[in-house]
């Protein structure tokens, strides 16, 4: 049996476009979306490298080409906006809740503040404890050493209630609680400011 011939190629012409030799088509939406997720940290550009992503990444199925650039963007954009709100959020949280942190400094303070001078009352030195006490004239930190001596040294103190006020940079401070001492525990009423960069202790008062 007689083989045909194959049919002759048809010759290039000038000005023809060659199907085999065509350019690669950019992928527009991948180039945004990289550029925008690497400028995430202007306000809307995270937005527009996960919207721009995301058509990156179907349009990569037909242009054959962008898709890890899309791919990129996209999770820059995300994270840019994962981020921004975990910013937006703890900066909230911190000032919805600033009193509560001040007042938490404040105590813990406090708390120090009342160990040492309730401690140097103990030891009958009055003397050290009244610049913490100017509200108290010498008689009365007397009186007040002179309860205190039996029970012995501070071991620990706890508050069951503890409130702030900051007024123009000026403290005070109303706070109840228990004092565990050496030979004994006590309940307490008291009340502070502050005298420069002291604490002070305004009022005290053992139950």
């Amino acid at each position: 049996m007689t083989q045909m011939p194959p049919p002759p190629s048809m010759p290039y012409q000038p000005g023809m476009q060659n199907p085999y030799n065509q350019p690669a088509r950019t992928n527009v939406a991948a180039v945004i979306s990289l550029i925008c997720g690497i400028l995430g940290c202007l306000v809307i550009t995270p937005i527009i490298a996960v919207i721009t992503g995301i058509v990156g990444i179907v349009q990569a199925k037909t242009l054959k080409t962008g898709r890890g650039m899309a791919l990129t963007g996209l999770i820059l954009g995300i994270l840019w906006i994962v981020g921004g709100a975990g910013i937006l959020g703890t900066t909230f949280y911190f000032a919805r809740n600033s009193g509560g942190i001040v007042n938490w400094a404040v105590g813990a303070g406090t708390k120090q503040q009342m160990t040492v001078v309730l401690n140097n009352l103990v030891d009958g030195n009055t003397a050290a404890a009244k610049p913490f006490m100017p509200g108290f004239s010498d008689e009365q930190l007397d009186s007040l050493s002179a309860e205190l001596k039996p029970l012995g040294h501070v071991k620990e103190i706890s508050f069951s209630s503890f409130k702030t006020n900051v007024n123009n940079g000026v403290v005070d401070s109303t706070y109840a609680g228990t004092i565990t001492f050496e030979n004994g525990t006590k309940d307490f009423d008291a009340s502070g400011g502050t005298a420069g960069n002291a604490l002070t202790i305004n009022k005290f008062e053992l139950k």
